[in-house]
């Protein structure tokens, strides 16, 4: 099983979301992430942290747009 990186995983989850935002295969994103650890458990840290960069980014987002 091949290990990804953290910017593997936030590309991913980028992906996802704007599949999501377009109506494309619409999944709830922690769907999509426990999907991803179920497949990748070695990977369940870079996953982590995709998902806390993705969030802590949009949160700087919103804030910023106020």
């Amino acid at each position: 099983m091949t290990s990804h990186s953290i910017s593997f995983y936030i590309n991913q989850l980028k992906q996802q979301i704007m599949n999501n935002l377009s109506g494309e295969h619409i999944r709830p994103l922690q769907l999509y992430i426990r999907k991803l650890i179920e497949e990748n458990p070695n990977d369940y840290t870079s996953i982590n942290d995709a998902y806390l960069t993705i969030k802590r980014e949009l949160v700087e987002t919103c804030h910023d747009s106020r």
